[in-house]
This record gives C-alpha cells, structure tokens and sequence, in this order.
C-alpha cells in the first residue's frame, strides 16, 4: 500500500480563524494491479491544535527540524 497525505488550510468567508484539513489517498496493489482510494477519515481541526500537535511531534523527535 502506498499513502499520500497532504494539507489543505481553510479560513471560512466570516472568520479570521484557519482550519486544517488533512485528506489523503492510498493505493492498493494487488493481483498485479492497483486501486485508488480516497480516505474517508480526514481529519479536520483548527490550527492551533494542528500546530500544537507539530510541536509535540518535534519534541517527541518524530519530526526533523
């Protein structure tokens, strides 16, 4: 399986605030071919939360600086 996550930041019409959106695809290979799937669970949060979570990230060493 293969896994393509990416980032999408959302700021509605009335707001200042931003959201992150994290959709992603995976594909499935199998019997010598392949399936494209969409992932039904992205999460959605605002940025503040997603930033906290980099940091913790980062200080845990997940993430290179």
């Amino acid at each position: 399986m293969e896994f393509f996550p990416f980032l999408v930041i959302l700021r509605t019409a009335d707001s200042t605030e931003l959201s992150c959106w994290l959709p992603y695809w995976h594909l499935l290979h199998k019997n010598g071919g392949t399936e494209l799937k969409y992932g039904q669970y992205a999460p959605m949060m605002q940025a503040d939360l997603f930033e906290d979570l980099l940091r913790k990230a980062r200080g845990a060493g997940y993430l290179a600086r």
